[in-house]
């Protein structure tokens, strides 16, 4: 009787088994279906969009028309949001590689097919990966009407989120966007601070004339990096601004800031370096010393009497 059990027990687990595998099957076929049908529009959407698009540019470049014409199988592709956001990875990608007045083309093809619905749509979205492509995309076709939502962006929680708004600012406006930093309280990473500078050799140099109010910040991150754009556009007029952070908490500060009088250097620099230097730990004491080198042939001689002190304690 237990035998017999068993084996029609076996036989349905059998059964039940090879229904599961079977389902499973069915599911991975419909899986790899679904993507293949999915690929092949793909593919055919980008040869019809990638024609139309190489004639609409040459068509614009050589001829003064306002708006581009559009073909009947194309448009009724555009309108599902598939194929929308497919024609808008396109345009990014012409985007970034074209110059000149082709490069503006690409911006009036973004507005005509009012792609920027979905540009919005990604900025509301609640996955941050979303919004950084949004606030890329808002800066890549020069959405200047967009700069207080991307300004917005620039104190965010999400340290991805923030960086990409900072990007995106100085992207559209150089100098004229740094009136962000007073807006920020987080903190600038130093990658950040990489990119926004390297960001701004691409303008024309202005004044900066809110460098008094960063540098007293309690941000101390972006009176960092005030203390690194004033070095690379150095200015006399901030210099006792400069000469203040001297005397700042933050050692880091205080390194660039030595760092600084190497490049807006006084006739009193020397000196006041040579009173802070007892003040500093050893790494900045070396700045002092290589900066004193740069302004001064001959330091006084109590400032190499304290030094020769410090040189046999350290010892």
């Amino acid at each position: 009787m237990n035998i017999s059990v068993s084996i029609k027990f076996l036989q349905n687990g059998t059964v039940v088994a090879l229904i599961s595998c079977f389902i499973v099957l069915l599911v991975i076929l419909g899986f790899v279906l679904v993507r293949r049908i999915r690929r092949r529009k793909r593919i055919r959407f980008q040869k019809l969009f990638r024609s139309w698009l190489a004639n609409a540019i040459t068509n614009r470049v050589l001829s003064s028309e306002k708006n581009f014409t559009i073909s009947v199988q194309l448009e009724k592709l555009l309108l599902k949001k598939y194929y929308r956001l497919l024609a808008l990875d396109e345009l990014l990608i012409c985007k970034k590689y074209l110059k000149g007045n082709a490069m503006n083309v690409v911006v009036q093809l973004y507005e005509q097919l009012q792609l920027r619905k979905e540009t919005d749509k990604k900025l509301n979205s609640q996955i941050w990966s979303r919004v950084v492509k949004g606030i890329q995309e808002i800066y890549i076709f020069d959405q200047y009407d967009a700069m207080d939502q991307l300004f917005a962006f620039a104190d965010n929680e999400n340290p991805f989120i923030r960086s990409e708004a900072h990007f995106g600012v100085v992207n559209l406006q150089g100098f004229d966007a740094l009136k962000f930093l007073k807006r920020i309280h987080n903190s600038l990473s130093d990658w950040d601070q990489i990119n926004l500078l390297h960001q701004l050799t691409l303008f024309e140099p202005k004044p900066l004339v809110e460098m008094p109010d960063w540098l007293l910040l309690e941000n101390e991150s972006v009176v960092l990096f005030a203390l690194k754009l004033l070095e690379a556009y150095p200015d006399e007029q901030y210099y006792p601004n400069l000469i203040a952070c001297l005397h700042h908490n933050n050692e880091t500060i205080r390194k660039q800031a030595i760092r600084c009088c190497g490049i807006i250097a006084q006739y009193d620099t020397a000196t006041l370096l040579e009173e802070q230097f007892a003040k500093e730990n050893i790494n900045n004491q070396i700045k002092i010393i290589e900066t004193l080198k740069k302004i001064v042939a001959n330091p006084s001689k109590e400032f190499l009497l304290s030094f020769k002190f410090l040189t046999q304690q350290f010892n």
